[in-house]
């Protein structure tokens, strides 16, 4: 028993770790290619991650408690069907960014609509499974892990296989180019993983806790791989602009897809020029100049116009002109 305990400590310091690398793995991902795509793969890494860290240990946590109080079996079996729960929001907006990352670097574009239909269908698929098991079952679920683990390995599943079909099927326009050996290296690697460890976790109940610890080690490590996966070596060679076009501003408008009002936007930016002045040069209203600056500001992941020219500055190596 003392040894399964300091297993599980060791485990969770390792997984923790892991959690840690990957996110930092996406960030320094993000900080390369300086694109808004690569920011959602950031939140996705931190949401599945926070998912885990919760549904996992803390549920382990909540119930070595319970055993430590004496508390009876029939309060430990609610203990841990409630206790995963708390991390089902986590999961939901992990997919919903593993969703929008692999569609949006691929060339498509998730609506308003979309993320609208994905979180309202989600809820109702939560709601029916919910109310089919209390129509089913008048008794509490005599395995709540197995019924966790099984239930999320094929919701998993299922939004692996939609991540895998903008790969396989790429827009017309892609956010970033990514070339034939980052394409290959991200299938072979990640998405083998992905099933290899969901059946690990599907067999869980079968084997020991020796098991268990490594099927979550493996479980936190596939999550991590995929950022590495894009990423390659340290100079990032998979991860490029589209081709140049000679102008360095036009290039950082295209590397993030700005639109050419917006374009217009930042040059007047650019030239000190105030949103009600940008207004009157551009005969647009001031509501309208402070959209699209919102807009610039969410595409190059800035909060200021201080923040925007420090990144056109790098860009351009400070090739900007006041007269462009």
């Amino acid at each position: 028993m003392l040894v399964e305990n300091y297993s599980y400590q060791a485990a969770f310091i390792a997984t923790a770790g892991i959690a840690v690398y990957g996110i930092l793995g996406a960030y320094k991902l993000f900080q390369k290619g300086r694109a808004p795509v690569l920011q959602l793969l950031v939140y996705q890494q931190i949401f599945l991650f926070s998912a885990f860290i919760t549904g996992i240990w803390g549920n382990l946590a909540l119930r070595e408690i319970a055993t430590d109080f004496y508390m009876d079996a029939e309060l430990i079996r609610k203990i841990a069907f409630f206790g995963p729960l708390p991390g089902i929001p986590f999961l939901m907006v992990s997919w919903f960014m593993l969703l929008k990352f692999g569609f949006n670097l691929n060339g498509y574009k998730a609506s308003r609509k979309w993320s609208s239909f994905f979180f309202g269908g989600f809820l109702i698929f939560l709601a029916s499974i919910a109310l089919l098991w209390q129509e089913v079952s008048s008794r509490p679920l005599s395995d709540p892990d197995q019924f966790f683990i099984r239930a999320f390995v094929a919701v998993n599943i299922f939004f692996h296989m939609a991540f895998l079909y903008p790969f396989l099927k790429p827009g017309k326009k892609r956010s970033l180019h990514m070339n034939k050996r980052a394409l290959r290296k991200c299938l072979i690697l990640y998405f083998p993983g992905v099933v290899l460890c969901s059946g690990m976790l599907w067999v869980l109940d079968y084997f020991g806790f020796v098991f268990t610890i490594i099927s979550f080690l493996f479980l936190f490590g596939t999550v991590a791989l995929l950022p590495f996966c894009l990423a390659g070596d340290t100079d990032c060679p998979e991860l490029s602009t589209q081709k140049s076009t000679g102008d360095p501003f036009l290039d950082f408008c295209n590397w993030y897809g700005i639109s050419p009002r917006e374009r217009d936007i930042i040059a007047e930016i650019c030239r000190g020029k105030t949103n009600k002045a940008i207004g009157e040069a551009l005969f647009i209203s001031l509501q309208t100049v402070k959209d699209h600056t919102h807009r610039i500001y969410s595409k190059t992941a800035v909060k200021n116009r201080i923040q925007l020219a420090n990144l056109i500055r790098e860009h351009t190596g400070g090739e900007f002109r006041k007269d462009q």
